[in-house]
């Protein structure tokens, strides 16, 4: 990400510079989904060992839908 602002007068090596919010609002983003997705994973597959192969998918797709 690049923010640039500045008049034309001035120097144009200074209108431009690395927006470091927007990286680290990015980058806190893409852990955040990635823990979400690993948490999500886990539950699943504890559920999955809890409930085992033959117990109600309904039940199973509604515990899922919670962390999702």
């Amino acid at each position: 990400p690049v923010h640039c602002e500045g008049s034309l007068d001035g120097e144009p090596n200074q209108w431009c510079r690395f927006d470091r919010d927007a990286f680290e609002k990015a980058l806190t983003s893409l852990a955040r989904d990635e823990v979400k997705r690993k948490a999500a994973e886990k539950i699943s597959e504890k559920i999955e060992e809890r409930l085992g192969e033959e117990k109600n998918q309904e039940l199973r797709n509604a515990i899922r839908g919670l962390f999702e």
